[in-house]
């Protein structure tokens, strides 16, 4: 064992955690070298620099995670409204369910458009 490792670790289990920790195989011989020259300053620097480049990462996949929750949110909703009007397919003469399959269709602009006619033409 080299003398400079700490007691408790040992250089295979050192090694193992580096790459364990995504180190390439360049990144586990510097630290190394850096180890035996006894330069422990480069060897924080070299292993903090790792870890900002796996938190970015991290962050980078979160984002995407991000992304992909924004759109299951935005879907749910489209999928809840379109599996209540499911049910809704209406016969040639029912006035009442065409038009909301009307509604269905355009959603709160058909609403608000339809009011808006039947405020001013006077009918409720």
């Amino acid at each position: 064992m080299d003398e400079n490792m700490p007691e408790n670790l040992s250089a295979q289990a050192i090694i193992q955690n580096l790459k364990d920790a995504g180190c390439d195989l360049e990144t586990i011989e510097r630290f190394l070298s850096f180890e035996k020259s006894g330069s422990m300053q480069q060897q924080r620097n070299l292993l903090s620099v790792h870890r900002d480049h796996l938190l970015e990462k991290v962050h980078r996949e979160e984002k995407k995670i991000d992304c992909l929750d924004y759109l299951v949110y935005q879907l749910s909703k489209k999928w809840k409204h379109t599996e209540v009007c499911a049910g809704h397919q209406p016969a040639v003469g029912d006035r009442k369910k065409w038009k909301h399959t009307e509604v269905c269709a355009g959603h709160q602009s058909a609403v608000s458009d339809r009011k808006s006619r039947r405020k001013n033409d006077g009918v409720h």
